[in-house]
Parts: C-alpha cells; structure tokens; sequence
C-alpha cells in the first residue's frame, strides 16, 4: 500500500536560550526600556504590570504572556499597588515565529498554564545549572510546540490600552516611525502631534523610562544598523539617514553600537555562521 507523504519543515528553530528570571517585585518596581535581538518572553503569576511595547501600551495580569519581538523596544512596571511575580525569558531563532505572536498578549488556560510552568522550570535549570546540551534540546523543543499550539489556538485577546495617554503615546512613537530619516526635533515633533513639549517629556519619561530624545537617537540607530545589515555602504546609509557626512554618521553608530559599525557588523556575521 502506497501513501502519500508530506513533509513537514517547522517555521523556526530555537537555537539557544540567553536569560531565565524568576522576579518578585515590589509595588514601585520600574524597568528602564531596552531592545535587544532576541526575543523575550514575559508571564505573570500574580500581580499587574504596564507594559511599554514599541507604540503600544499593555496591561498584563495573572496569566497574562506577551512575547517582545527582537529589535522591539520594550518597558515593564508596577501598577496596581501590587507585587508581580514574573517569569521571564530570552531566547534567539532561526526563522521567523507565527506573526500572531508578535503583538498583542495571550491570557493562558490552566492547561497551557501548566504546560508553561514545567516549560520554564526546564529552561530556567538549563541556563543557570549548567545541565548537558540534550537538557536544553528538550526544553526547546517543548518551547517551540507550546509557542505554535498557543500561535494555532487563537490570536492575542487583548488589545493595546485605549487611554488618553496610551494614545498620545502612540501618536508619537508613530511620529517618530515616520520621521526616522529626518531628524525630527521635539519641537517639530510638539508642533506635528499638537502635544506640548512637557507632556511629550512626561509621557516619555513614564512609558519609556528616558527621554523623547533619546528614544529617537535609539530608533535612528536602529533603522541605520537595518540599512547595513540589508547591504547598504557606510556612506550610503548615512545619505539615507540624513547625516552631514559618513564620518559624523560613523561616529554617531559607534557611541550607539560600543564598537565600530564593521566590527561590529563582522562579530555578528560570525554568530551567524
């Protein structure tokens, strides 16, 4: 008897684990906003916390799991008066995770509660116990079947926070987006979303955790390494950036990256070989 098959290629490898947290917080607790290249995963167990996502804002309870895509800037809080218990993660891929996974949060059912708990517990004792490679091959593996049951079983359920102050957020962190190239001032940006500069200073400091001006040196920085990661010459994306010249343009990435853009560029050529 003859049967027909089908190969099945999974969308993305989990190629190694980075950071495991287990985290108490106390009711004042305050992350400073990061962006890395990996992805990071957020669960609570108890507790609230604010969410800063790129342009999004987010309430997360117990529960509650949001994935921080890599390159997305991100920020966490307290709220509530409450004293989160978080379990948190980063990890890398090759190839892409479901899109679905990227924005929103997902509230967990007991069952896939459960299942991420013991998922956790593994990866936690593999980073930080020092247990042979065939430990962590399970624990992706039994990462990589929950994140595609929880992509398979419905979209994210909760959207973005609808308060004014979520919204003027948005409105320039989307601003910014669309002036990435240009080299907006705060005034110009004050003057576009029609919010003044004090209160563009005030959300930034609470959302972000910096300021709107460094929020944009961060994002500039950030298209401009894209650019040369896609192929574009030094001088090239300096000309798409906007810079006066290629040497004030190299300068600008050094203070950003710690190194130089083709050191840089080459360490991580190599980790991808």
């Amino acid at each position: 008897m003859n049967f027909d098959q089908k190969r099945i290629i999974p969308p993305f490898q989990i190629e190694s684990f980075i950071t495991a947290f287990d985290f108490m917080w106390n009711e004042d607790y305050i992350y400073t906003g990061e962006q890395h290249d990996f992805w990071e995963v957020v669960y609570v167990m108890d507790g609230s916390v604010e969410v800063a996502e790129d342009d999004r804002i987010y309430t997360l309870q117990k529960s509650d799991l949001i994935l921080h895509a890599p390159m997305e800037f991100h920020k966490i809080r307290t709220i509530d008066r409450t004293q989160p218990h978080c379990l948190i993660f980063t990890f890398s891929t090759s190839g892409a995770l479901p899109s679905n996974l990227e924005k929103g949060l997902f509230h967990l059912t007991q069952e896939e509660d459960e299942t991420f708990r013991q998922t956790f517990t593994q990866i936690y004792q593999f980073v930080h116990q020092g247990t042979e490679n065939a430990a962590g091959y399970l624990a992706a593996l039994e990462l990589s079947t929950f994140l595609l049951r929880l992509s398979a079983s419905r979209k994210s359920i909760r959207k973005p926070s609808q308060s004014r102050q979520a919204q003027y957020y948005h409105l320039l962190v989307s601003t910014m987006r669309e002036c990435v190239y240009d080299n907006i001032t705060l005034e110009e940006l004050s003057d576009r979303c029609h919010i003044h500069v004090s209160h563009i200073k005030r959300l930034f400091q609470r959302y972000a955790g910096m300021s709107p001006k460094t929020y944009y040196i961060k994002m500039r920085a950030g298209e401009a390494l894209n650019l040369l990661q896609s192929g574009l010459s030094v001088r090239e994306a300096s000309d798409r950036m906007n810079f006066s010249s290629p040497n004030y343009f190299s300068l600008f990435m050094k203070q950003q990256l710690g190194m130089s853009v083709l050191k840089y560029l080459k360490l991580h050529s190599n980790d991808e070989t």
